[in-house]
């Protein structure tokens, strides 16, 4: 049953209980008690005109209730002004004729009175709700679409940026004449291109097609290095390699470690670990020497910045961070991936 249904039938049962009351509860003018051979019985006697009368005023009840409903959603909250104005207007003018034809009807003022209030007070409240839960509908739709715009933007910084540098360290080869690596190169790139336009565009992808992506550009920037200057160790534990993540949430950490990690001619070591030992849960490790040490973590040129709003975005709640940056840059991811809720 939709929104819509239960709304329609909680306002049939509401008009229903009410009127069954209402009507029940003041057409009465007395109760007539009799005694037939010792057993009490009592009758309620009830005026049909009086009926008529509180059929005729709930009638107009339900016209103000409804009518109030329609200026409530007519004029939104931003116009608050209008919307009391418009329903005290309708309200002051029943009001009025109720008043006068009070003294000439047999149901007292004060009951026909009350009924009005009561049914209008319910109408203002529940027109405010209405107005109240729209608003927080809007509202919530509004922060997922910029959470939505926010995620896409981050996505389409994130693939040029690497990209990028990447045809730089190829543009830095193409002098060295008839290199044997530049084949190697191009294949390389070849990968990583089609891999952010076939797989990044899809909302998750599996780790395993990750890591087999941070392999293919981890050694892409190997060949800016002679052999044996950087100790670079990728390994993987654990057998859940099939677990969904957000693509390229890990390549910055990586490209990090490379930027300010390594050094032409100098030896440097760099160590990237997944744990992918439990079900729903995939930890992540980067270590490398601090080589370039007026390097701030906060530097947004780092890429860090970019992860951690995307983290905050895509994983709010199931995420954590842990950055320590001294001798050595140490990063320590964890991720609660959706597999976790099915398990």
């Amino acid at each position: 049953m939709g929104k819509k249904s239960i709304e329609i039938l909680i306002n049939i049962l509401f008009w229903t209980g009410t009127l069954w009351l209402i009507l029940n509860s003041f057409s009465i003018t007395f109760h007539e008690i009799q005694i037939e051979n010792g057993i009490e019985t009592v009758e309620i006697i009830r005026d049909s005109d009086i009926i008529l009368e509180l059929s005729a005023y709930l009638s107009v009840a339900l016209l103000l209730f409804y009518l109030n409903l329609f200026l409530f959603h007519k004029y939104l909250s931003s116009k608050v002004h209008l919307i009391w104005y418009s329903s005290g207007l309708v309200f002051l003018s029943i009001l009025g004729w109720l008043i006068v034809s009070s003294y000439l009807q047999k149901v007292p003022s004060s009951i026909s009175i009350g009924v009005i209030l009561f049914y209008y007070s319910i109408s203002a409240a529940y027109g405010l709700a209405k107005n109240w839960l729209r608003s927080e509908h809007q509202k919530q739709k509004l922060i997922a679409e910029k959470k939505q715009f926010q995620l896409t933007l981050l996505r389409n910084q994130l693939q040029p940026h690497f990209l990028f540098n990447a045809l730089n360290n190829l543009l830095s080869m193409v002098d060295q004449k008839k290199s044997p690596l530049l084949a190697e190169s191009i294949e390389k790139l070849s990968f990583l291109l089609r891999y952010v336009v076939e797989e990044n565009s899809a909302e998750k992808v599996s780790v395993k097609n990750e890591i087999e992506f941070l392999r293919n550009y981890s050694e892409l920037q190997l060949l800016r290095f002679e052999k044996g200057e950087v100790d670079f160790k990728l390994s993987v534990n654990g057998n859940f390699d099939e677990q969904l993540v957000e693509p390229g949430v890990f390549v910055s950490f990586i490209e990090n470690a490379f930027k300010y990690g390594t050094e032409p001619e100098t030896h440097s070591k760099i160590e990237v670990n997944f744990d992918l030992s439990s079900h729903g849960k995939i930890k992540f490790l980067v270590k490398n020497k601090t080589l370039h040490k007026s390097v701030s973590i906060q530097n947004p040129r780092t890429g860090i910045s970019s992860v951690k709003k995307r983290l905050e975005l895509i994983y709010p709640d199931k995420h954590k961070l842990r950055i320590i940056s001294n001798e050595n840059f140490l990063v320590d991811m964890e991720l609660i991936t959706d597999e976790s809720n099915n398990s």
